[in-house]
């Protein structure tokens, strides 16, 4: 029969059905959920041989976990855990397979990789996060987002930039509250743009599960002085794009990715900081954020 684990991520209802019950990391159990008829199923499978690769199946994407495949059977997923075997995933077999134009999320993976999908945190990594929350309108942003005054800031920038930073002088300097320190998701919830946690944080270990109306995204920069201006929609796309997690293999994928920041450049002001990590930088986007809109 199996096991069912229910989750409820970014407004999504996602069942993991696997052959044992899932162990479900501390991080994870906020987003536990009860079963929904309309939520994502996705099915994990043990399976001694992996299904052959099609022979003229042609590269679309790699990483250290991932490797996605065009064929002209569809488009195919191997999965590489990072900790076994050797570094390159191109010296060795993948530990898990799925087909990623199916209706249904479903997942194979060798038996001696069961340890790795026992638990909440290996299912999701290997089923492709994005890919899951795209289904019901959400997408995922690489950034810290923040609890302030009951509305989210969110300050997006690639990893070294200082968002960490920025959130932690928030907290310091403006009762501010990190949500996750990494990622969130954002889409629309009646009819406005709001920002979700997420079980997903890198090394930040902040993982709350609140959703909040967006206030602000904030793109943020190094700079020998505090600045801070409003970004025109146009100069904004391809920086919020950047940060984006897409598959641009997929263009199914990349219209509603892109659908969803066109509607956040509509309703929600996006700022440029040029900073230093002090507290005038607080008070720089502070003044700015408090500024009756034109």
């Amino acid at each position: 029969m199996g096991a069912e684990t229910w989750f409820r991520i970014a407004d999504q209802s996602i069942c993991l059905h696997s052959p044992e019950p899932l162990f479900v990391e501390e991080f994870f159990r906020p987003y536990l959920d009860g079963p929904d008829a309309g939520g994502i199923h996705c099915r994990l499978s043990p399976q001694r041989e992996l299904p052959e690769p099609h022979q003229n199946r042609r590269l679309l994407f790699a990483d250290g976990m991932h490797r996605v495949y065009w064929s002209p059977e569809g488009v195919e997923h191997d999965f590489y855990i990072p900790f076994l075997g050797a570094p390159d995933p191109g010296q060795r077999s993948p530990d898990a397979w799925q087909r990623l134009d199916g209706e249904e999320p479903r997942l194979y993976y060798r038996p001696e990789a069961a340890p790795y999908f026992s638990t909440a945190c290996g299912c999701f990594n290997a089923l492709k996060p994005e890919r899951l929350l795209i289904r019901g309108g959400r997408a995922l942003l690489h950034a810290s987002f923040l609890d302030w005054q009951g509305r989210e800031i969110a300050f997006t920038a690639p990893s070294g930039t200082g968002k960490s930073t920025q959130a932690e002088l928030w907290e310091r300097y403006a009762g501010a509250e990190t949500v996750n320190g990494d990622r969130m998701a954002f889409g629309l919830r009646e009819g406005r743009l709001w920002g979700f946690g997420l079980p997903i944080a890198g090394s930040s270990q902040i993982f709350l599960n609140r959703a909040l109306p967006l206030r602000a995204v904030v793109l943020l920069e190094q700079g020998p002085e505090n600045q801070v201006y409003r970004e025109s929609p146009s100069r904004a796309l391809p920086f919020l794009l950047g940060q984006t997690t897409v598959n641009r293999w997929d263009g199914d994928f990349m219209l509603r990715a892109l659908e969803l920041l066109d509607t956040l450049l509509r309703q929600v002001p996006v700022y440029r900081l040029r900073c230093r990590p002090d507290a005038g930088a607080v008070e720089c986007l502070k003044a700015a954020l408090e500024r009756p809109e034109p």
